[in-house]
């Protein structure tokens, strides 16, 4: 079975990487610009379980682009500390702060998949992809639109390439996925693939700052620990830099009325209305962005997730994975980890069927890995969302913060023994 996976980013070479796995699979890659991308990411331990499924064999350097997150602060507008998310406890599956010690259950169920102490991880995202891309190799075929095969590549030297399976998995924008809608046989299909983008009402802020004095003296972060600040209807946060110890990097939502219309490299006039939508912010948030000389801004922008995310075209099978099947809010730290889980039960199903099998056994494959993701990307798109309904809701801070010191942190812990379970994953062994 020929195979050509469509995208640059993390999740095309993830799933390049999978597919390699299986038996009889030919995978090429369709390179395209890379674009711009958060600077750190987080890898909680259901993305490192995904992750290493992807990798089978191959081993990847996570220690020079990584470092451990121990803790994630929760700080309310003025600064006082709402929860403390055991990041690291909950990862490792020991400790007080495991959910089923908590609610006073016997083992917990994710206890078996974390004994390999895979920690949540937070990653310089451009070493990351660099390094995914380096274990998935460069783009081999390039996309030649306008031919007489709707999904036609050219391999070295121009010569045609006609794969029988097609993975887009360039963005949430995937333009791709746009082009291509036209096209699919299925209407329900051609319908879901055309819907376009939606403004979530949010734009989406993140620097880097060399000088970490400001968090220093003011005891913003300690070892390992990150620090996420709820305000009326602006969100900030902070990590330092997993290869630069001597620099922080922030991300900020801000509600799109506060910075309309941004460009991608905040503006002098830009900066000061994103510093006059922080300034109500606790100390020393303000100074940070202030000291920070580059700010990059996006509208965050998302479109209905809703399947199918398989369709057909002339005789090709085209699948939508990653960001371009179910884009989701940044809130949970989820869209990469479910990249990979799209990748990792890709190949499962394509192993457990076997490459060379009939088109019509190969298609049913696919629409059961379709519907065994939906199940998991729809339950973790509503946490998210949730999540982010309440970090950025325009209500009183004693109210909303009263909610994050009350019933969040109970019900935030079981969400995430529900989020991070490797178990849901289903993750045999599979031939290879």
């Amino acid at each position: 079975m020929k195979v050509v996976v469509v995208g640059s980013g993390v999740a095309a070479s993830a799933a390049a990487i999978a597919l390699r796995g299986v038996v009889g699979c030919e995978v090429s890659v369709a390179r395209g610009d890379a674009g711009g991308g958060p600077p750190v990411l987080a890898l909680w331990p259901n993305a490192l379980a995904a992750l290493e499924a992807v990798l089978g064999s191959q081993t990847l350097d996570l220690g020079s682009c990584s470092k451990p997150l121990e803790r994630l602060d929760i700080r309310g507008r003025s600064g006082e500390l709402l929860w403390a998310l055991p990041a690291g406890s909950l990862g490792r599956g020991r400790g007080p702060f495991t959910p089923s010690r908590l609610f006073g259950g016997g083992a917990s169920p994710v206890a078996p998949a974390f004994r390999r102490s895979w920690e949540p991880r937070i990653v310089d995202a451009h070493l990351f992809k660099d390094k995914l891309r380096e274990a998935a190799g460069e783009g081999d075929v390039t996309l030649q639109p306008g031919s007489d095969r709707p999904v036609h590549f050219a391999a070295e030297g121009g010569q045609p390439y006609a794969p029988d399976l097609v993975v887009l998995a360039d963005g949430a924008a995937s333009p791709s996925r746009a082009r291509l809608a036209s096209q699919v046989k299925e209407a329900e299909a051609q319908a879901a693939w055309a819907r376009p983008e939606e403004a979530t009402g949010l734009v989406a802020l993140s620097g880097k700052v060399n000088d970490p004095g400001y968090a220093r003296t003011r005891g913003l972060l300690g070892p390992g620990t990150g620090c996420a600040t709820q305000g009326d209807g602006v969100r900030f946060g902070v990590v330092r830099s997993p290869t630069e110890q001597d620099q922080l990097v922030w991300y900020a939502f801000l509600r799109a009325d506060m910075l309309p219309h941004p460009s991608a490299e905040l503006s002098e006039l830009e900066r000061a209305a994103a510093l006059r939508a922080l300034q109500p912010l606790h100390a020393p948030i303000a100074e940070v962005v202030a000291a920070t000389k580059s700010i990059y801004a996006r509208e965050l922008k998302l479109r209905s997730p809703a399947p199918p995310w398989v369709a057909t075209i002339d005789t090709q099978h085209v699948l939508l994975l990653g960001d371009a099947a179910h884009a989701m809010m940044p809130d949970l730290g989820q869209g990469c980890a479910m990249a990979f889980e799209d990748a990792a039960l890709l190949r499962a199903a394509l192993a457990k069927q076997g490459a060379r099998a009939e088109v019509e056994a190969r298609a049913e494959a696919l629409r059961r890995w379709e519907t065994q993701r939906w199940h998991r990307v729809e339950r973790v798109g509503r946490l998210s969302a949730a999540a982010a309904v309440l970090g950025s809701v325009r209500a009183p801070s004693m109210l909303r913060e009263a909610a994050i010191r009350g019933p969040f942190p109970f019900a935030g812990l079981a969400a995430f023994d529900e989020l991070l379970d490797a178990g849901a994953l289903e993750l045999d062994p599979v031939p290879c």
